[in-house]
């Protein structure tokens, strides 16, 4: 009896120390990812925030530039600064696939238009390289669906983009076309097609592969880092659909997914615009912005980007947090730019000072974040501190503008 109680208590002892264990093992695991997620986003930054600053300053250069023959030098740094973001997007969203935060939007979009404009961003590269690119959307495709624009956008542009750049001569034809609809689920099939250098058969069940090419040749001279493809797999498996291909060697590949996307039936808007347009018109609104940024590079090329677009509008530049509540001391504005990195006094904390001030300036005037890395955990922390809405760093001219458009009313002690 006793050697049994003996036996009993030694065995307690060893599931104790193996549950010690497992917890101490778990703790490290969540430390790890917590580090490496905080790796990313200070990377990210970092990556993107001169990344920011020349593109930014290409394309003003490119509207101010009077001699011609610098458009080809400033369009290649354009070119350039593009690719190099392509590479910092893919190394994020695959870390954040691998480490399953990818959220998927459900949100009203028309696919016919998302293709077209695929058609219109893609076409330049095709017509530089000489081979035709052709597009054909079937007819009995819903107008509206529901889904993610943003990540179906991506894996077109991930597959086409591959498509042309491994295509010397012939064409690049995408067609979507509908295979049924039941229960409101439109199940729609997306078919990418070239006349390329081909995949060889026992390569293409590695094709997926993350930081996969066929050989060191190809990437040496096509370029890329082979994430492009293992990230549409994993997105179209995510969004619940399947991708396969067919090749052969000098004769080109055909890449195949079918998703399922819920049809949406718009109501009756008698406007002929999107309110998210911005035509080429400029908008006498006489607005005070305060720009809350430490990088330089950034405070020469958003005013520049606003007080093109916007007449009489002011901007103020404020280099840290603890700044920018110096000058909320004596002035108002209609809005505020807030990076969100910054020394002194970060993004969050200053919004989260000018919130907690009493007094309907401080509670009411929007404020957008400016920043270089985004996750649901970021956009709950941007929501607690007050902010409206953000900006993706390095930013498009076009979505500061709209952003603008939608928050900024002129105070009236601004007028």
């Amino acid at each position: 009896m006793v050697r049994a109680a003996g036996n009993q208590r030694i065995l307690l002892e060893k599931v104790r120390e193996t549950t010690r264990i497992l917890e101490l093992e778990k703790k490290r695991a969540e430390a790890s990812e917590k580090a490496k997620e905080q790796f990313l986003a200070n990377m990210s930054h970092e990556i993107r925030t001169p990344l920011n600053a020349i593109m930014g300053m290409a394309r003003i250069l490119i509207g101010k530039s009077a001699e011609e023959s610098n458009f080809k030098y400033i369009n290649a740094i354009i070119n350039a600064t593009d690719n190099l973001l392509v590479i910092v997007n893919d190394i994020l969203d695959l870390s954040k696939i691998e480490a399953g935060k990818i959220q998927l939007e459900q949100n009203p979009f028309e696919l016919r238009k998302l293709i077209e404009n695929l058609l219109l961003l893609m076409k330049q590269k095709s017509d530089e390289k000489g081979i035709a690119f052709e597009l054909n959307i079937d007819n009995k495709i819903p107008d509206w669906i529901i889904g993610d624009a943003v990540r179906i956008n991506q894996i077109l542009l991930n597959i086409v983009a591959n498509a042309i750049k491994f295509t010397e001569q012939g064409a690049v034809n995408v067609t979507c076309s509908l295979i049924s609809i039941e229960n409101n689920i439109a199940q729609i099939k997306f078919e990418i097609q070239d006349t390329g250098i081909g995949i060889a058969k026992e390569n293409i069940n590695y094709i997926f592969d993350t930081f996969t090419q066929e050989d060191a040749s190809i990437t040496r001279k096509f370029g890329g880092t082979g994430l492009g493809l293992s990230i549409s797999k994993r997105l179209v498996e995510k969004i619940g659909g399947a991708i396969f291909v067919e090749s052969e060697i000098n004769k080109g590949s055909k890449f195949t997914f079918v998703l399922p996307f819920e049809i949406y039936i718009p109501k009756i808007n008698n406007t002929n615009s999107s309110e998210n347009e911005v035509d080429n018109t400029n908008f006498e609104i006489p607005l005070k912005i305060l720009l809350v940024d430490d990088n330089t590079f950034n405070q020469l090329v958003a005013p520049d980007i606003i007080q093109t677009k916007f007449i009489n509008t002011e901007v103020t530049i404020a280099e840290n947090g603890l700044v920018c509540l110096e000058i909320l001391k004596t002035q108002v504005f209609d809005l505020i730019l807030m990076d969100i990195s910054m020394p002194e006094l970060d993004g969050i904390s200053a919004s989260k000072e000018i919130r907690s001030q009493n007094n309907d300036f401080a509670k009411n005037v929007p404020i957008i974040a400016m920043t270089s890395f985004v996750n649901e955990a970021e956009i709950e922390k941007f929501k607690l501190a007050g902010i409206h809405d953000y900006i993706r760093k390095p930013f498009d001219a076009e979505n500061l503008i709209n952003l603008i458009l939608k928050y900024a009313t002129p105070q009236p002690n601004n007028k």
